[in-house]
């Protein structure tokens, strides 16, 4: 009889600790899905300095601009990212079919919204023309495709 209560105290003991250990691997995964916005910043603004070859100069006076600009550019889209989600949430619970009103609502938002992105960054490269000489100013988009490719293709929006 004794025999069979170490047995069973060792299997309740066993599972508790594969348990804990289960939970502390879902954990690990949760901060590796954390998405550090100051560190991705920080690498693109470096990646875009290095690849425009700014002196430490112009740097100090676009970096911020650029920024700002990035900070607003995301603002402009927040509205329109709201509706999709809520159209795809919709849609992947089954809470009942999404209606055409809904989906043309989506699609004037995300329409409006790059209207206004456009504008914000011609305002922003009105701006970026004072620090930054014209042919630093056309390999801008292409510095930024070029970070976006490299920061997907590896992976990098889970190191941190």
């Amino acid at each position: 009889m004794r025999k069979i209560g170490i047995i069973i105290f060792a299997t309740f003991a066993i599972l508790i600790h594969f348990q804990a250990a289960a939970q502390g691997g879902q954990e690990q995964i949760r901060k590796q899905e954390h998405f550090d916005k100051g560190a991705f910043e920080a690498r693109r603004n470096a990646f875009i300095t290095a690849k425009l070859e700014l002196t430490p100069e112009e740097a100090a006076q676009f970096i911020p601009l650029y920024v700002e600009m990035q900070q607003k550019l995301f603002e402009v889209g927040r509205e329109s990212r709201k509706i999709n989600r809520k159209i795809h949430h919709k849609e992947s619970s089954k809470q009942g079919q999404t209606t055409d009103a809904e989906y043309t609502q989506a699609i004037y938002s995300s329409l409006d919204a790059y209207i206004k992105e456009a504008e914000l960054k011609k305002a922003y490269y009105e701006r970026f023309k004072e620090v930054l000489s014209p042919k630093k100013l056309y390999l801008l988009d292409d510095a930024e495709s070029k970070f976006m490719r490299s920061f997907w293709r590896r992976g990098e929006r889970n190191k941190d």
